[in-house]
């Protein structure tokens, strides 16, 4: 008896069994699973080792890691990087390499981690090592000519040299790269430094603390030198309806050299010889010497030496004055087609110019053309925009109006029937005419016809006016 039980039980399971097969068959099926890297990657969070430790190289650690996930194609459709967190514990270190691994954690409960990469780093943790040294600063050129620098000064003039201690041990100095830049003027500039071993070369993985230094060079002038501008001496003035639009000599400035006593008497400028521009129309460019305080020269070079050309580049700029004039031209119709009659109103706009005032007392009506476009425009009424050529020279600033109403009416060409007299009844004819005037569009009697109309009166007609008489 208990025997046949317990067969039945097996039984029982068995067809259990192979209904939750069967059941999951279907259930994959309907929503298979899928495996894939979610995307995008995922952050990897990173709590930082101890406060007496450092990791040499700081590279090993990603910002990111890829994470391969098996999930039902369901789930799938709402799976976020929001719910999946890779994280790496460094705390628990102490000074050495270590494997350190990487944790993922899914939200979803039928979302799991197939793989992650990397899923674990190694990491070297060296003691934290710090040292106080001072700030070097390094000039990379020379003041200019006439000019020294004195000793420059950083603000502040040491810092903090963080690292592990193979690191700190080998900076032997911390620099500070400044240029002059030909700055006749104390010189400030905030610069990055920089931690160099003994062989000048850069130490990696060192923080300083402040990483930026504030130097200050003080530039002072020479005993001996003194620099000066250059301005040039113009006699004359351009011609009429032209003026001086700009004055430039190269070199703007130059250095003196000479006794104290000379160059305490020199007001911070100097002339050069006189610049003739009497009637100029266009730029004048000259080449003049300077004129120069008795017993002082200009220097050339870095060297020191005296100048011997001791001229300079003068250019003076000759401009147009500029103005404006208001021309009343005729609007000029093009395209008109044979068989329409045209109205233009109105007939004559106002342009008003600008540019030059020799180039604008120079123009004449026939120098500028408005132009109303009538090509393939139908009888009736139309608004058109005009357009004005004029010379390269002038600008047009304003066409007033800029608009005009163009009427287009057919020409019939038809001509005006003779009345034809009958013999009978007895007709009196009285002759009577009018004349009918044609105007064109400018309002100018062109043309006046004579047409003869006829008035006839029957006799009986005729009788009847007597009788009333």
């Amino acid at each position: 008896m208990s025997g046949k039980i317990l067969s039945q039980i097996s039984t029982i399971l068995l067809a259990l069994g192979m209904a939750f097969l069967v059941w999951i068959a279907a259930v994959s099926e309907e929503d298979p699973l899928q495996t894939k890297n979610i995307q995008p990657d995922i952050p990897l969070q990173v709590t930082p080792p101890a406060e007496t430790l450092i990791i040499r190289d700081e590279e090993v650690v990603p910002d990111t890691i890829q994470v391969k996930i098996r999930a039902p194609q369901s789930v799938w459709q709402t799976l976020t990087v929001n719910k999946v967190k890779a994280s790496i514990d460094l705390s628990p270190y102490s000074a050495g390499t270590h494997v350190v691994p990487i944790q993922v954690e899914i939200s979803d409960p039928q979302a799991i981690v197939e793989e992650s990469a990397p899923s674990a780093i190694t990491v070297q943790f060296d003691a934290l090592a710090t040292k106080e040294m001072p700030v070097s600063v390094k000039i990379l050129d020379e003041a200019p000519l006439g000019y020294f620098n004195r000793l420059p000064e950083a603000k502040p003039d040491s810092v903090m040299v963080k690292g592990s201690a193979v690191d700190v041990e080998r900076v032997d100095q911390v620099v500070g790269k400044v240029r002059i830049n030909n700055s006749k003027e104390t010189v400030k500039q905030e610069v990055l430094l920089i931690p160099l071993d003994a062989e000048g070369e850069v130490v990696q993985n060192i923080t300083l603390e402040p990483p930026n230094s504030v130097i200050a060079i003080p530039i002072e002038q020479r005993f001996g030198y003194k620099e000066v501008s250059v301005k040039a001496k113009l006699v004359g003035q351009p011609a009429p309806g032209y003026w001086i639009s700009s004055i430039s000599v190269n070199p703007s400035t130059v250095t003196l050299v000479g006794g104290p006593t000379i160059l305490e008497n020199v007001s911070g400028f100097i002339d050069t010889f006189e610049v003739d521009i009497l009637g100029a129309t266009e730029d004048v460019i000259k080449r003049v010497p300077l004129d120069l305080p008795p017993g002082s020269s200009v220097v050339a070079d870095e060297t020191g030496s005296e100048k011997t050309d001791r001229s300079v580049l003068v250019t003076v700029g000759i401009s147009a004055l500029a103005g404006g004039r208001t021309m009343q031209i005729g609007v000029t119709a093009q395209g008109v087609s044979q068989a329409l009659k045209t109205e233009i109103s109105p007939q004559v706009v106002e342009v008003i110019l600008s540019g030059s005032l020799p180039t604008l007392n120079q123009l004449n009506k026939d120098d500028i053309t408005v132009i109303v476009d009538l090509f393939g425009l139908p009888p009736g009424e139309h608004r058109l925009q005009l357009e004005v050529i004029s010379p390269d020279e002038v600008e047009v600033a304003s066409l007033i109006p800029d608009t005009v109403e163009v009427t287009l009416t057919p020409i019939t060409g038809e001509k005006t029937p003779v009345p034809t007299l009958s013999p009978s009844p007895t007709v009196t004819a009285t002759n009577t005419f009018t004349a009918s005037t044609v105007i064109t569009p400018n309002a100018a009697l062109s043309e006046t016809l004579l047409i003869p109309s006829t008035t006839l009166t029957s006799n009986a007609e005729l009788t009847q006016t007597q009788k009333q008489d």
